[in-house]
């Protein structure tokens, strides 16, 4: 399967992107819903397996599927994609008609970081390129883990964090193997 947006992240991950079924009837029931179309990128990385599990690497929580768009109004026109525990900074999707929308940053509760519109004014740039990064930050993280475990091997010394690590490493490869099917 070639993707049209995706293609380069998943490559660097080395493994085949495959379409599920159950995500994509999920994206269709939101459609319906919201009365929208969702962008032809969101639709894509949303419609392929553990796609979730790919964003969640930076964030401490990912909108789930069944509630994309559960913010989205026609006054605001943005997806909440993930945003973190300790509160702002949130990423949303900028549904603005564009094939592969803006993902921006939203404001912290200061008025200058709101544009006329009222819209968080930071871009961080397309939805693909956030999807590529956080697929960056997961093979970085990864090779940290696997260099922080061999060093504490050599020390004998297995924190808390070692092990916690580790198994980070153990659940990237068997995402790997089991999507490589």
């Amino acid at each position: 399967m070639i993707l049209q947006f995706h293609q380069q992240a998943f490559d660097r991950l080395g493994i085949e992107p495959k379409k599920d079924s159950a995500s994509v009837a999920i994206i269709s029931l939101r459609e319906k819903e919201l009365g929208i179309e969702l962008p032809p990128s969101v639709r894509e990385f949303y419609s392929l397996r553990d796609a979730k599990r790919i964003l969640a690497g930076a964030s401490d929580i990912v909108t789930p599927l069944e509630k994309l768009g559960y913010d989205y109004t026609n006054d605001f026109p943005f997806f909440q994609i993930f945003h973190d525990w300790n509160g702002p900074p949130s990423l949303y999707i900028h549904i603005d008609g564009k094939a592969d929308p803006d993902v921006r940053i939203a404001p912290d509760g200061n008025e200058s970081d709101l544009d006329e519109n009222g819209f968080p004014r930071e871009i961080v740039g397309p939805f693909s390129q956030v999807v590529r990064e956080q697929i960056e930050y997961l093979i970085q993280a990864e090779a940290d883990v696997l260099a922080h475990y061999e060093k504490s091997k050599k020390l004998k010394a297995r924190s808390l964090f070692t092990r916690v690590g580790y198994a980070i490493h153990r659940l990237i490869t068997s995402y790997k193997r089991r999507t490589m099917r």
